[in-house]
């Protein structure tokens, strides 16, 4: 079973679109009788029934790219949610579709989104691809670089990561999500040079951002609490990581 990497799709849901609106009339109609909802145990959910409600969208119109992102973007935070691989295939082919309706060139979200569930399925040299044509059609997006900087570290080539992750920086985005995820990133970062002092510091850090969020966000505090207490667990502090354990749960 293939390991489920968080990292980049975690912070998917900042970049994807909030809500459906029709698409461009020169787009060409096309079937997509292969597009069905799927069997899951948590139908009374929420998310659930938001899910059910844009598959059945995308049925009615199957050139609707803006669900399709929206579905695409939910089966990934379901994915993070549930441990469930399904969801994975189902993101990517929420993707697919968004681009066969529009193209990437005109079509960003569903680039970011391709790009993310290429990620989180392992293809990192396509991940890294399609960041590097995102970072082409929007230099000055930080979500683009996030996802380039991961796709490298993955493919082992830290220095262009660092690098990467500097530019991101630099892009001076001060928003609470930008804030968080460099933290996380500086925090791995840290931890491959061996410096645990300094990856521990960027891993509260990363907590505090999250706590302090205007409207906290409990993904991000349960996320970035299960870091620290793999931090600390990984160092022997066994009951701290039992604290952030349990503030993860």
């Amino acid at each position: 079973m293939k390991t489920i990497f968080v990292i980049t799709i975690v912070f998917s849901v900042s970049f994807l679109v909030n809500s459906c609106t029709n698409n461009d009339s020169s787009v060409k109609n096309q079937s997509l009788s292969s597009f069905s909802p799927t069997t899951l145990a948590e139908d009374t959910n929420t998310e659930e029934e938001t899910i059910r409600f844009l598959e059945d969208r995308v049925k009615r119109d199957p050139d609707d790219m803006i669900c399709y992102n929206m579905l695409g973007e939910r089966y990934l935070k379901r994915l993070r949610e549930t441990g469930n691989l399904t969801y994975l295939s189902l993101a990517e082919k929420a993707a697919n579709e968004s681009i066969r309706v529009l193209p990437p060139e005109r079509n960003i979200t569903g680039l970011s989104l391709m790009a993310v569930t290429k990620y989180s399925s392992h293809e990192f040299t396509v991940a890294r691809d399609q960041a590097e044509k995102l970072i082409t059609l929007q230099p000055d997006q930080i979500y683009s670089y996030q996802v380039l900087g991961d796709a490298l570290l993955e493919l082992g080539e830290y220095e262009k990561a660092i690098s990467i992750f500097k530019k991101m920086e630099k892009l001076g985005d001060d928003s609470p999500n930008a804030k968080f995820t460099l933290a996380i990133r500086v925090a791995r970062i840290e931890k491959l040079k061996g410096s645990i002092a300094k990856a521990e510091t960027s891993l509260l850090e990363a907590l505090n951002i999250a706590l302090s969020m205007k409207s906290p966000s409990r993904e991000l505090i349960a996320w970035s609490s299960a870091q620290l207490a793999d931090h600390y667990f990984s160092i022997g502090d066994y009951n701290k990581a039992e604290t952030y354990y349990q503030q993860a749960l």
